[in-house]
């Protein structure tokens, strides 16, 4: 007995001072995180110096950010749940705040307290959905319910809200020396706040997490994500406009599918 507390005694601050460090590997995903927030302030600044395709650029950078910090996470093994809250803090200032914020100041301002009350719901939907989204429930866990996203995820939303604005930076030098009538600023308002309800929202969205390719479609699906990739370089703007618009256009045929899966899953016996 005397001789195992020696033993413990000798091998607890051993076992302190492992404690005590921590690679610098498992680090890397939370310093993803912290530079795609730094792309989301660059964002605001960029957009108070009226930097209109700085501002999308730096938005989207985040965005890709944000899917590449879970996915060194999870190669890394680097989970934590300081990482896990740092990414969610970081979501609601990239994809509620900032985005809104940006577009206040490219043509909300010119509204006063209503274009305002815009940001107010972005930022407050976003606090609600990222709040949601941090307590786990058993919907988590359905096979088929976890398999899609519940409403529109805030980086997706962000760059809806900024949606206009891209429009305008990638079709407006198509029309140089043209005076362009711009829709006025109330159904900015009213876009925005619609972006951000759906991010509250309970309805089933795209979710390339669980999305299974048949083996012999991978030649095919590869020659297309190169398309993608190839696409952004070629077209920039006009692709990014093509794409959003493209995602909201597949909310109603995830949905069918959903419950397509859904009722196939309640049918199958057990």
């Amino acid at each position: 007995m005397l001789l195992c507390n020696i033993v413990s005694l000798i091998q607890k601050p051993i076992m302190n001072k492992r404690h005590r460090y921590i690679s610098f590997v498992k680090l890397f995903p939370n310093i993803i995180t912290l530079s795609s927030l730094c792309f989301g302030v660059l964002a605001v600044y960029h957009s108070t110096m009226m930097h209109w395709d700085r501002a999308c650029f730096f938005i989207i950078a985040a965005a890709i950010f944000d899917t590449l910090d879970g996915r060194f996470a999870r190669m890394l093994n680097a989970h934590s749940n300081f990482g896990a809250n740092l990414d969610s803090l970081c979501d609601f200032a990239n994809y509620t705040i900032f985005p809104a914020m940006i577009v206040y100041n490219w043509s909300l301002w010119s509204d006063g307290i209503f274009g305002w009350s815009a940001v107010m719901v972005s930022s407050v939907c976003g606090a609600i959905r990222l709040a949601r989204f941090n307590v786990k429930d058993s919907i988590t866990q359905h096979p088929v319910k976890k398999r899609f996203f519940c409403g529109v995820p805030s980086p997706a939303a962000g760059i809806l809200i900024i949606l206009p604005l891209i429009i305008q930076v990638g079709f407006g030098r198509m029309f140089n020396g043209i005076s362009i009538q711009y829709p006025p600023c109330y159904l900015y308002e009213v876009y925005t706040c619609i972006v951000s309800f759906l991010m509250v929202g309970t309805f089933p969205t795209l979710s390339l997490k669980y999305l299974r390719i048949p083996k012999k479609y991978t030649g095919v699906t590869l020659v297309a994500i190169g398309f993608i990739i190839i696409s952004f370089f070629i077209f920039k703007w006009k692709a990014v406009v093509f794409y959003s618009l493209l995602y909201i256009a597949l909310i109603p045929i995830v949905l069918l599918r959903y419950y397509t899966l859904l009722k196939r899953y309640n049918n199958e016996p057990r």
